[in-house]
Formats: structure tokens, C-alpha cells, sequence
């Protein structure tokens, strides 16, 4: 199975705090459960830190470049579902192992979508602020809203 480059933090991070044994199960339901859980712990991070930074945007928008989404709690949560993913998609049931490739792809879309923010917020938020909707803040949500569209994801996968 293929390594994901960007995850590798985040298996460093699990093996010195995180469970030492991943979960093999013999049920999808379970892996589905799993990956929603992470999901939606990166969807709520993202409405926590996300609407703040984007109203001290205004006033310094470099700064959010500093801008850490991924904390190490929820680093190691992730670490242990995609760990937990990968010792599963080496199982003999083939449902198995098709959701725990699927629940790898979606950890992984999600990772790498949160990273280009973390990377590309400032950048986003000065094209925003020069085009013609310089709102940062349609209705109280971001403009680019992350956690709405991970709290989907995770409950398509409960």
C-alpha cells in the first residue's frame, strides 16, 4: 500500500502518543464510524479557529498564515484512524477493505483540503477582500467554508 507524503507527521505524532495497536474489525460500520468521527473533529476545529481568524482578518490579514489547524490532539486522532484505516484494508473481507480504502481517500481529501487552507488562507482572503464580494463573512460563515463541508462529509459517512 502507498504511503501518503503530508500523513507523515502525523504517524510520527501517533506512534510516540497514540494507541500502540490499530483496530482490526471485521465490520464496515465500524471503519464508517471511525472515519466520521475524525471527519467531523477536523469540521469542528474549523468552525472553532476558521470565523475568528477571518474577522482578525481585517485588521492583520498576514497573520493568518499562522493560522494551525491540525492541533496535536487532533493530529493523533487522525494518526489512529488512518492507522486504524490502513491495518484494515489489508483484511481478508472485501467490504472491509473497500471502506477502509475509501475512508483513506476521504481522511486524505480532507487533510490535504484543511493544508492548502492552513498554507493559503492569507492569499484567499486578499484576493476576497479585492474582487468584487469583500465579504469575509456571508450570513456568519466563512467564505470559504471548510467545516460545513467536512461536517457533511462526516455525516455521509455515519
Amino acid at each position: 500500500m502507498s504511503e501518503l507524503a503530508h500523513w507523515d507527521r502525523l504517524t510520527e505524532l501517533d506512534e510516540t502518543i497514540g494507541p500502540a495497536a490499530p483496530e482490526v474489525t471485521a465490520e464496515p460500520a465500524r471503519l464508517r464510524a471511525l472515519v466520521s468521527h475524525a471527519l467531523d473533529g477536523l469540521a469542528r476545529r474549523l468552525d472553532e479557529l476558521l470565523p475568528p481568524a477571518l474577522t482578525r482578518a481585517r485588521q492583520a490579514w498576514d497573520k493568518v498564515d499562522d493560522l494551525t489547524i491540525v492541533d496535536e490532539e487532533l493530529a493523533s486522532v487522525l494518526a489512529a484512524t488512518r492507522r486504524t484505516l490502513v491495518a484494515n484494508a489489508a483484511c481478508a473481507s472485501a467490504p472491509v477493505r473497500a471502506v477502509a480504502f475509501e475512508g483513506l481517500l476521504a481522511l486524505d481529501a480532507a487533510r490535504g483540503l484543511t493544508s492548502l487552507a492552513e498554507r493559503g488562507l492569507a492569499s484567499l482572503i486578499r484576493l476576497r477582500v479585492r474582487g468584487s464580494n469583500d465579504d469575509l463573512l456571508p450570513d456568519g460563515r466563512p467564505f470559504l467554508d471548510l467545516g460545513a463541508a467536512l461536517a457533511e462529509a462526516a455525516r455521509a459517512w455515519a
